[in-house]
């Protein structure tokens, strides 16, 4: 059997391209099949030349009429950058049934994407009392891109204005007076955002409770 490139592949002989979180059954590349024996029934295999489990993430099969072998994805909710290699060799083994097989080698490169960052709802408290500048509490956020620090620059920003408070990175500061016999508590949204385009974001609710504090009396 024969396994070869189609007609017009310029990029035959890789590397292939394929983005993490790809869905299952995304076509990676195609090769040509052939065979003299007309009637021989021919099977595909692909093997990850290092061992690394790329059987796992990648798979192949032949088209209709079987003139064709695909390699695609073969689990989407694996192929993830940050948890796997960024670049497998693969073998892809054409094989008829009397045991003589045709094989290709290639490289097949898993490519990072930019992914939302996530932020967790908070609740917080704070005496009546306290300045500008001093710390409420931090909000928890997470970015999943831990392999490329230019996707986990993160951004925090209070999306309602009129509460007196700010955000310093993740910490959410005091910016204004605080009075518990006027507001006892604010609650409002914080955004986490990616530094990336297109920019990416999450938001979360935040609760701050004002304590009162006892305060003296005016004459």
């Amino acid at each position: 059997p024969d396994l070869d490139c189609l007609e017009d592949d310029d990029n035959c002989n890789g590397p292939y391209d394929i983005k993490e979180n790809s869905p299952t059954g995304t076509t990676i590349h195609k090769f040509a099949v052939s065979d003299v024996d007309a009637a021989d029934v021919l099977t595909l295999a692909i093997e990850d030349t290092n061992s690394r489990g790329a059987e796992t993430l990648f798979d192949v099969k032949f088209n209709g009429d079987s003139t064709q072998m695909e390699v695609f994805v073969k689990d989407s909710a694996k192929l993830d950058y940050e948890k796997i290699d960024p670049s497998y060799v693969v073998r892809l083994i054409l094989t008829d049934a009397g045991g003589l097989a045709d094989t290709l080698v290639r490289v097949i490169n898993v490519i990072d994407v930019n992914e939302a960052p996530s932020i967790d709802d908070a609740t917080f408290s704070i005496a009546e009392n306290a300045k500008v500048d001093d710390e409420v509490g931090k909000v928890s956020a997470k970015d999943p891109d831990t392999k490329t620090p230019a996707y986990r620059e993160l951004v925090y920003t209070i999306v309602d204005k009129n509460v007196p408070f700010r955000m310093d990175s993740n910490v959410v500061k005091v910016n204004g007076e605080l009075n518990h016999e006027v507001t006892t508590t604010y609650t409002f949204k914080v955004a986490v955002t990616d530094k990336n385009d297109p920019k990416l974001t999450d938001t979360a609710t935040v609760t701050v409770t004002i304590d009162n504090v006892n305060e003296q009396p005016d004459i």
